[in-house]
C-alpha cells in the first residue's frame, strides 16, 4: 500500500500577467512576498510548490526548483482588450455576477469539455492540497484556497467611484459572498484588518489570520549623493523643502484635501514656506485630471509636482530627502508607504486610521482626513528640525522591531499553514 504524503502541499499561484509595477503597493507586495516565500525554510510538514500557467508572466519572481507548469484552459484566458469578447472574458465576469451563476457553470463546463483537463484536475494530479493567492483578486479556480486580504473598501469607508459606482459595489460584494466565503484561510495585513473584515463579513473567525504587511524592495535601493542630486534636480526639488505623497490617483486617496492643506500651509507660513513643494507621484486611475484642475484653481501649479508613476529608485530618493511624507488616504486599514517611510528616515504625517495607529503607534502625527487645517498644522510642526528628526528616528526604531517586517510575516505564515494542515488533511 502506497504511503500517504502527510505534508501540506501549498500551490503558490505565480502570475504577473495582471499586475505591473505601475500598480504601486500591490505589485511591490506581491513580488517581495513571492520571492521571500521561495527562500524561506518552512516547517518540515509544509511544502511550497510554485504554480505557473503555460505562457504566463512570472519573470519578476525568483523561483526555487519546486515549480509546476499547468496548461492554461480557455475559461481563464485573457480577453481581447480591443473587443472585450471571447469565452475567457464572459466566464471571468459572469462568475462574479450571482444572477448569471448558472450560465457561468454551464459555460465553464462546455469549455472544459472542449479543452480536456481542467486546472483543478491538474492540481489534484500533482498532489496540491491548497492554492495560495497573494493578490486579493487572483482567485480563479474551483479548488481549496488561501487568499490574502488587504481591505474591504466598498464597505469600510465613504462611497467613492472606484468602490461604489459603475457596477463596482455589487461585483465587490459578490466576491466576498461567493468567493472569499469559501477560502480555507484569509490572511489579513493587520489586527485592524482582521477586526474590520469580521465586522463587515460573517466569516468563520478561526479561518481569519494575521499576515503582517511589510515594506517593499524600495527600502533596499542603492543610492549615492550624485544620484540623489540628479533625481531631485530632474523633478525640480530641493532636499528637505518638499512634502511627499506617493499614491495612485484614486478618489479615495484624498489628494483633494491635501492640496487644500498645502495651500493653507503656504499662506500661514508666508516667506518661510515660499520654497516648499508638494510631490504627488503615482499612476492615474481616473482622478489625475480632476486633481490637476484643483491644483490650477489654487494657483499651485508651480509648487505641486505631479510626475505620474516614478521608479523605485526615485521614490527611495524622495523618502530620504522629503521634509515629511503626508498620507491622507481614506482607505485602510494599513498602507505600505508608512512602513517604507519609517525605514528610510522620513517623518510620517497620516490619517488616523486604526491600521495606521497599529503600525506607527506614537511615532507619527495623525489627522482626520476630512480636516485640511489639521494636516496644515502638522506640516508646519515638522519644519522644526529637532522635532522632525526625533519623530523620524523614533519611527525607524519602532518599525525595525515591529511585526511589520518580511521576516515576521513569514513566521506568521508558517504558523498559519501548520494549523491549516490539520484541517486540509481530513480529505484527499
Amino acid at each position: 500500500m502506497q504511503k500517504l504524503n502527510n505534508k501540506l502541499r501549498v500551490g503558490l499561484w505565480v502570475d504577473f500577467s495582471t499586475i505591473e509595477a505601475e500598480h504601486g503597493g500591490g505589485y511591490s507586495y506581491y513580488k517581495k512576498l513571492v520571492n521571500a516565500i521561495n527562500t524561506y525554510k518552512f516547517d518540515d510538514t509544509i511544502e511550497i510548490v510554485n504554480i505557473i500557467l503555460q505562457n504566463s508572466n512570472h519573470s519578476p519572481a525568483v523561483l526555487n526548483g519546486n515549480t509546476i507548469e499547468l496548461v492554461k484552459p480557455a475559461y481563464i484566458t485573457k480577453h481581447n482588450k480591443n473587443t472585450g469578447k471571447g469565452w475567457g472574458w464572459v466566464t471571468h465576469h459572469l462568475k462574479y455576477k450571482s444572477v448569471f451563476r448558472g450560465i457561468y457553470k454551464t459555460a465553464t463546463k462546455k469549455i472544459r469539455k472542449k479543452i480536456g483537463i481542467s486546472i483543478e484536475d491538474q492540481l489534484k494530479a500533482n498532489g496540491i492540497d491548497v492554492v495560495f493567492y497573494l493578490n486579493q483578486n487572483m482567485n480563479v479556480v474551483d479548488y481549496p484556497f488561501i487568499s490574502v486580504h488587504w481591505d474591504i473598501a466598498h464597505r469600510s469607508t465613504h462611497p467613492f467611484p472606484e468602490t461604489a459606482y459603475g457596477g463596482n459595489y455589487p461585483i465587490r460584494d459578490s466576491y466576498y459572498k461567493d468567493t472569499l466565503s469559501k477560502a480555507m484561510l484569509l490572511l489579513c495585513e493587520s489586527e485592524a484588518g482582521i477586526k474590520e473584515l469580521l465586522y463587515y463579513c460573517n466569516f468563520f473567525p478561526q479561518k481569519v489570520k494575521l499576515l503582517p504587511i511589510f515594506a517593499g524592495d524600495i527600502i533596499d535601493c542603492a543610492f549615492s549623493e550624485e544620484s540623489d542630486q540628479q533625481c531631485l534636480s530632474d523633478h525640480k526639488l530641493v532636499r528637505h523643502q518638499f512634502f511627499l505623497y506617493p499614491a495612485q490617483f484614486w478618489a479615495l486617496k484624498n489628494h483633494y484635501n491635501l492640496i487644500v492643506a498645502f495651500d493653507e500651509f503656504k499662506k500661514v507660513n508666508g516667506p518661510d514656506a515660499a520654497n516648499y513643494k508638494l510631490m504627488l507621484c503615482g499612476t492615474d486611475h481616473g482622478n489625475f485630471a480632476y486633481i490637476s484642475s484643483v491644483v490650477q484653481s489654487y494657483g499651485l501649479q508651480d509648487t505641486v509636482i505631479m510626475p505620474g508613476f516614478v521608479s523605485d529608485r526615485d521614490l527611495n530618493c524622495f523618502y530620504r530627502n522629503a521634509t515629511a511624507m503626508v498620507f491622507p488616504s481614506f482607505l485602510g486599514p494599513t498602507n505600505m508607504p508608512l512602513i517604507e517611510a519609517s525605514h528610510l528616515g522620513c517623518p510620517v504625517i497620516c490619517s488616523d486610521l486604526t491600521g495606521h495607529l497599529e503600525i506607527m503607534g506614537s511615532n507619527a502625527l495623525y489627522f482626520q482626513p476630512t480636516e485640511p487645517r489639521q494636516i496644515a498644522d502638522h506640516m508646519q510642526a515638522v519644519l522644526d528640525k529637532a522635532f522632525s528628526d526625533k519623530l523620524a528616528n523614533d519611527a525607524k526604531a519602532n518599525i525595525s522591531s515591529s511585526k511589520f517586517r518580511i521576516g515576521q510575516t513569514l513566521e506568521y505564515l508558517d504558523e498559519a499553514l501548520i494549523e491549516l494542515r490539520s484541517v486540509r488533511k481530513c480529505w484527499e
